[in-house]
């Protein structure tokens, strides 16, 4: 407890510059007023540097323990979110007290007013403890895991380079960008137009990427290999998956399924056909979402402790293919786009269901988890300006597909340094 309470003496100057900046009335400051508060006898760096240290360490010392109970892992993920937000904080420190310092810009005045302002460092972000969630915490913080591997070096580019995003900003402001859900707080954009921009940019450098056909075949396997694999280390048999994922696979490859798929989705208001829209929001998101509040019976089956696993699995599967048929009977298209999602979900949601609500071994639950946390820093990661390069079309292009490999050799080396079962 003395540890603790120890780590956060440096954390009183990081309130008190974020307290300056959020009692101006204007949205923005001035760069002489940045560099003063900036280098501030009170803002010790040093002093942010040894919180983080202290805070790793106490993570270090929880992570056998973070998936013993809710409560645990709620714990774990709040020191988590503690850590990144300092980390934050004191980069952009740095950046300021460097020679950037004397070059200023309003731009970069103007993103630093964004970045207090954006969810990553409001300190109620996580839901922490809240009994509105079924999973963690973790559920609402995109993060990855924070010493197994590190994310892609950020740049520092001045707001007058970035034409691509200011293409999209206009686009939004004209509301000419249109979409389904907001994740504008998810992915830690600055309001709904910066949201809006970035993905008018994201839209057209996922369908810039697909457009080479080694990317698309790469992207078809890699998806193919991590299900198996994840359903192996569940001690299934993959079979029906790869059946129903190549059926989907082949039902795409025809010229007249898009219009299908397009008359589909446009019925649950997917605004456009594209990685994005489809894949990330409409599919993984979007199951992530619901798996925050499952169904009564799914929660009373699994929190059962009387019951075998064995008998969750069969229970389970009884309950998902009763959900399944019930939206077949609904369908427009027998044999369109979503009904093939049903035949892909039928067989995967299971395992997935099982790991991410606590009901498997710990193995595969965290397997899931680290699944999971990758696809969301991906995202988070896309929709940040340090992150990837809004500058052009081909920039952010190159920078989408290197966060994405990179995101899916971290799960493959996951997968493959677990021993799959015999």
């Amino acid at each position: 407890m003395l540890l603790i309470l120890g780590s956060f003496a440096a954390v009183p100057t990081i309130y008190y510059l974020i307290r300056r900046f959020m009692r101006r009335p204007k949205p923005f400051i001035s760069p002489t007023e940045v560099e003063k508060l900036v280098n501030n006898e009170e803002i010790n760096l040093e002093g942010i540097d040894i919180t983080i240290k202290c805070l790793e360490k106490i993570l270090q010392t929880m992570g056998s323990s973070k998936f013993q109970s809710e409560m645990d892992r709620n714990r774990y993920d709040l020191i988590y979110s503690v850590i990144l937000r300092l980390k934050s904080v004191k980069s952009d420190l740095q950046r300021f007290r460097n020679d950037e310092a004397t070059n200023v810009t309003d731009e970069i005045a103007r993103q630093v007013w964004h970045d207090i302002r954006s969810p990553s460092l409001r300190a109620g972000t996580l839901s922490v403890l809240s009994d509105e969630s079924f999973m963690s915490a973790m559920e609402d913080w995109p993060g990855s895991q924070p010493f197994e591997f590190e994310p892609s070096a950020s740049f520092s580019i001045d707001f007058s380079q970035l034409n691509f995003y200011k293409e999209g900003f206009e686009k939004a402001q004209k509301d000419e960008v249109k979409y389904r859900k907001s994740r504008a707080e998810f992915c830690q954009c600055d309001s709904e137009m910066d949201f809006a921009a970035k993905l008018y940019c994201l839209r057209k450098a996922f369908t810039n990427m697909l457009e080479d056909e080694h990317t698309r075949q790469w992207l078809i396997q890699t998806g193919r290999i991590l299900v198996a694999d994840l359903m192996r280390h569940d001690k299934k048999d993959p079979a029906d998956f790869f059946d129903a994922y190549d059926r989907m696979t082949q039902f795409l490859k025809e010229p007249s399924s898009y219009q299908i798929m397009a008359e589909e989705l446009m019925q649950r208001n997917v605004a456009e056909i594209n990685m994005w829209d489809v894949l990330l929001d409409f599919i993984l998101l979007d199951s992530f979402d619901d798996l925050k509040k499952p169904p009564s019976a799914i929660v009373a089956l699994l929190k059962n402790s009387f019951i075998s696993k064995y008998m969750k699995e069969s229970s389970l599967n009884s309950i998902i293919w009763s959900m399944l048929k019930a939206k077949r009977a609904r369908l427009a298209y027998r044999d369109g786009f979503i009904a093939h999602f049903y035949d892909i979900s039928q067989v995967v949601s299971p395992t997935l269901t099982m790991a991410l609500l606590g009901g498997s071994l710990k193995n595969i639950e965290n397997l899931c988890i680290d699944f999971k946390e990758n696809i969301f820093a991906f995202v988070v990661e896309i929709f940040n300006l340090q992150r990837v390069r809004y500058t052009t079309l081909q920039e952010l292009t190159e920078d989408v597909k290197n966060a994405l490999e990179q995101r899916l050799e971290t799960i493959q080396v996951k997968f493959s340094n677990e021993l799959l079962p015999a």
